[in-house]
């Protein structure tokens, strides 16, 4: 807290403003905040779990194989002798060449070359955790939680391997702008960075397969192919992409339903496409997919961007949807094979951002992280007690949407009236050490301002000013109070003050 600051004035600097010299961002974090040092401390916790040596009786199986999948990852001598080679595995595992054919084919070869993408997307999709080209989810049903259904659209997900940029952003945002918007220098230089290390990568590779450098016109032209698709996949997510969408605009569809909606894109479209898709997906799972009977969720944007994404690989020559899958999948897992790669990644990164600081994390922090991203159910179980397995329930996270700020003005209101509403009952709380200059109720909104404080880079501010269906803590905290009659009374704000404002927006 900042008590030099007037906390009628502005609430959010008189609660959080020291909290940067309290809580010193260690560089793990872009943003540092009340939630991030909870993750922290799970991170830490984590880490001590995974690289103890205890074996005690009675715990399960999978939490020695997640300290056996922490030590393989923290293993950075092999990975350096392996080199790209554990990448080619996968890539076979995908359905992809080691090396793209857009590289070894000629003009004439790629024109006929004929390449089945929805194999390496649903076998990427089963890997690595991720969309490329179509969004799929498996989670609960938002009209029956009981029971789980299939979302379709928009693609989401990204890898949960450590990736050179380490963001995660959710299904409503997006990032790296596309070239119709307009280009900054720094979209300049981050596309010159793209084309580096696409270049760098793809050279490496061919040299480790075949022991021939490839021709550089080759590996150009191939880099441009990467980026332009990239462009318009992110330009369809980005033009797809409803910030006010809610959970019940999902409604669900049948297979030929979906079928007979996005059949008119093409005439050369598989007729049994949607069917096909799922067969693949859910092949090698104990899950039976029946078109006749099973239903799958969309919005009316996910069918829009399905359309306009089929459309698209109908469009596109086989050559560059395989090479823009292999991109894909190689990038998933670049960073985790030699140093000498992920140096040179970090250094274009630098190149771009014009700084090399940032996001920095240890190898064995990140497989931390990693473990609990694949293995977190068995690395909890060393977190909490012997009870674990058999009282806790998964939980669901609904799709967040720009209606997060009339939840914020409503909810405030809600929870002080249930708190007054609980002193009332069972009476007044003893006063807090240290907080005895303040009543329950001041005490009751610092606890609320206090939840939002956090240190933000200008870059993840602009970001997510941008894009997030959020707003930045500090209108959160601000724009809420304004709002809040009670707040003004439990602070003595005169009317007309910054944090009392004269007019008030109150829906219930």
């Amino acid at each position: 807290m900042d008590l030099s600051v007037d906390p009628c004035e502005n609430f959010y600097e008189y609660t959080c403003g020291k909290w940067g010299e309290e809580h010193p961002n260690h560089g793990w974090w872009s943003t540092f905040s009340s939630f991030t040092t909870i993750a922290e401390r799970v991170a830490i916790a984590s880490l001590n779990v995974l690289t103890s040596d205890e074996d005690v009786d009675g715990q399960p199986e999978a939490l020695n194989k997640s300290r056996e999948f922490y030590q393989s990852c923290t293993d950075q001598e092999t990975a350096d002798e392996l080199g790209l080679t554990p990448i080619y595995p996968y890539l076979k595992k995908s359905n992809l060449p080691l090396i793209p054919n857009y590289i070894t084919l000629s003009q004439e070869e790629r024109d006929a070359y004929v390449f089945d993408w929805v194999q390496s997307e649903t076998n990427i999709k089963r890997i690595f955790m991720m969309d490329v080209f179509i969004g799929v989810d498996v989670g609960a049903n938002v009209y029956n939680g009981t029971e789980n259904v299939i979302y379709v659209g928009v693609i989401f997900q990204t890898c949960p391997l450590p990736s050179p940029v380490q963001k995660k952003r959710s299904k409503n945002s997006i990032r790296r702008k596309t070239r119709s918007e307009g280009s900054s220098v720094h979209d300049t230089l981050e596309e010159e960075a793209n084309r580096n290390v696409i270049k760098y990568i793809l050279k490496q590779i061919a040299v480790n397969v075949t022991g021939e450098t490839p021709d550089d016109n080759i590996i150009d032209e191939a880099a441009s192919v990467i980026l332009n698709v990239t462009d318009v996949v992110q330009e369809l997510v980005l033009n797809y992409t409803d910030p006010d969408q809610e959970e019940d605009d999902n409604y669900s569809v049948s297979f030929s339903t979906l079928k007979d909606l996005t059949d008119s894109v093409s005439s050369t479209g598989r007729s049994d496409f949607w069917e096909n898709y799922f067969q693949q997906l859910f092949a090698e799972t104990n899950v039976t997919i029946d078109p006749t009977k099973d239903r799958l969720y969309v919005t009316q944007t996910d069918v829009a961007y399905l359309k306009s994404v089929l459309k698209y690989t109908y469009d596109t020559p086989d050559s560059h949807l395989e090479l823009y899958m292999w991109w894909t999948t190689v990038y998933a897992m670049i960073i985790s094979t030699s140093s000498e790669v992920a140096e040179y990644i970090n250094k274009q990164i630098d190149k771009a951002t014009g700084s090399s600081e940032g996001v920095v994390r240890t190898r064995s922090l990140e497989c931390a992280l990693l473990a609990n991203s694949y293995m977190g159910y068995a690395v909890s179980y060393a977190l909490a007690d012997q009870s674990f397995p058999n009282n806790t329930k998964p939980k669901v996270k609904g799709k967040a949407t720009l209606a997060e700020n009339l939840a914020d003005n409503g909810g405030i209101h809600q929870a002080y009236s249930a708190y007054k509403s609980h002193s009332k009952k069972y009476g007044v709380e003893p006063t807090l050490p240290g907080f005895e200059d303040f009543t329950n109720d001041q005490l009751f909104f610092l606890a609320y301002g206090s939840i939002w404080c956090e240190t933000i880079s200008l870059e993840d501010l602009k970001d997510q000013i941008e894009y997030d269906e959020h707003s930045p803590n500090l209108v959160r905290v601000l724009g809420t109070l304004q709002n809040s009659e009670d707040f003004a009374r439990a602070f003595h704000c005169p009317e007309g003050s910054y944090m009392n404002p004269r007019s008030k927006c109150k829906i219930w």
